[in-house]
């Protein structure tokens, strides 16, 4: 009689603690929702300068592109003031949604952004310290207008900042470390050492192209 009663109570301890563990799982899944619901996550971060003036672009991609795997032009949210800070301050401003720089794949740097080398180290230091931009993120040069390398689509890919991971990855497997790449914190080493930094160019024609470096100090 014990042993039965003894049985019936672990096995309603037991449905009680899976109910609890469910009810815990599906509070955070639907936590997590809002929060994702809440935040726009940046994938890639544009930088060109024109006269005094920084303009920045962050590259959100579309929920469509995300969920259904469409190549769905990115939302771009842009704005200029003259500093970096400033503008991307601008760009939160233009959302009711936290923008969220973490998961940041790619960053393309004008050729009059690179020119100020005094600068960029200040840029880049701020961007990976109060906006947690991995150092890991990959750094592009153009010589074009920014915007334009943005907007064009990439092939098989529905934004730049995954075509770019993309086609490292493909080219470090057939290359190993002979990969023309550098990543954010290659190129704030090679500032803050005074060395010579190729950053590999990104172009803009019939399709988007990587080809050649863009060498600054």
């Amino acid at each position: 009689m014990n042993k039965s009663r003894t049985k019936k109570n672990i096995s309603i301890t037991f449905k009680i603690f899976c109910s609890v563990v469910a009810i815990s799982i599906l509070l955070t899944l639907n936590w997590d929702k809002v929060e994702l619901e809440g935040r726009s996550m940046v994938i890639t971060l544009g930088i060109d300068k024109h006269n005094d003036n920084y303009i920045v672009y962050s590259c959100i991609p579309s929920a469509k592109s995300m969920t259904e795997n469409e190549n769905d032009e990115p939302d771009i949210l842009q704005d200029n003031a003259e500093s970096v800070e400033e503008a991307l301050k601008k760009i939160e401003n233009k959302t009711s949604d936290s923008i969220y720089y973490a998961h940041t794949k790619a960053i393309i740097l004008g050729e009059d952004v690179l020119k100020q080398q005094d600068l960029l180290y200040d840029i880049l230091d701020m961007l990976e310290k109060e906006y947690y931009i991995n150092i890991k993120t990959i750094v592009m040069a153009s010589k074009q207008n920014v915007e334009d390398i943005l907007k064009a689509k990439p092939s098989g890919q529905s934004n730049l900042g995954l075509f770019l991971t993309s086609y490292y990855k493909i080219q470090e497997k057939e290359k190993g470390a002979h990969v023309n790449k550098i990543d954010l914190e290659g190129v704030s080493r090679g500032l803050l050492l005074k060395q010579k930094i190729a950053i590999p160019l990104i172009l803009h024609g019939d399709e988007l192209i990587i080809e050649g470096e863009m060498n600054i100090l």
